[in-house]
């Protein structure tokens, strides 16, 4: 005699299989979201480095004009540099800046400059809830 088995009629997902369904859904839809995150901090970054180095951009042409041709003029554009009040969110500010014997040019008096000069800015960005971004760029001036 033949045994019989019976025929399973019930169709549809185990519990484990939803389970397991619903976790890769979610890490899936977690790392979209992640990147799009990391996508637009990234691209508020680079924003923000770019504002920057056009607000150095406007003292440093000046600073180049006057290396070659006035050392006196150099100095007290340098010297300027530190009391100029905040742009928008972004501030200036020297780091250093010394000729080639390593003498401080804000100390020294501009007969004595060896050239070249190299002055360390710093470009502090301060942005809402007082994040402060800070992007240290160095110049180097050859009269």
């Amino acid at each position: 005699m033949a045994v019989s088995h019976p025929v399973n009629t019930q169709s549809g997902f185990t519990l484990i299989e939803t389970l397991v369904a619903i976790t890769v859904l979610t890490v899936g839809m977690l790392s979209i979201s992640m990147n799009l995150t990391l996508g637009l901090k990234s691209r508020i970054d680079t924003e923000i480095h770019s504002e920057a180095m056009q607000v150095t951009a406007q003292y440093v042409e000046p600073l180049s004009i006057a290396a070659g041709s006035d050392l006196e003029r150099f100095r007290d554009l340098i010297m300027s540099l530190n009391t100029v009040p905040a742009q928008s969110r972004y501030q200036v500010s020297i780091n250093s800046v010394h000729d080639a014997k390593q003498v401080d040019l804000r100390d020294a008096p501009s007969g004595s400059w060896e050239p070249p000069f190299t002055l360390v800015m710093n470009v502090a960005y301060r942005g809402k809830n007082n994040l402060a971004l800070n992007f240290p760029t160095t110049h180097v001036f050859v009269p």
